[in-house]
């Protein structure tokens, strides 16, 4: 696990989900990230990878592949298959 204590630089730098993608092995293209804030969407975008908005602040969030309420709306999952595919 990773946190703040392990990065030199916080958010919207990178390098937290770069060094997430390095753990795990796969390249940052090859991640998806939930984010509730603005900086850390920013943050993600900037290491390349794509981002689900999780707006439950009702903010207005950019940048984001698909926004949803919460992990229970019903359009996450058939995006989810359809960017498997």
């Amino acid at each position: 696990a990773l946190d703040g204590y392990q990065v030199e630089f916080g958010k919207p730098h990178p390098e937290i989900y770069c060094k997430a993608a390095a753990a795990l092995g796969v390249p940052p293209a090859s991640c998806l990230v939930f984010e509730d804030s603005q900086t850390g969407i920013d943050a993600a975008l900037a290491a390349g990878m794509t981002v689900v908005a999780v707006n439950t602040n009702r903010v207005r969030l950019t940048g984001w592949a698909l926004e949803i309420e919460n992990f229970l709306d019903p359009q996450l999952k058939p995006w989810l298959s359809s960017a498997q595919s």
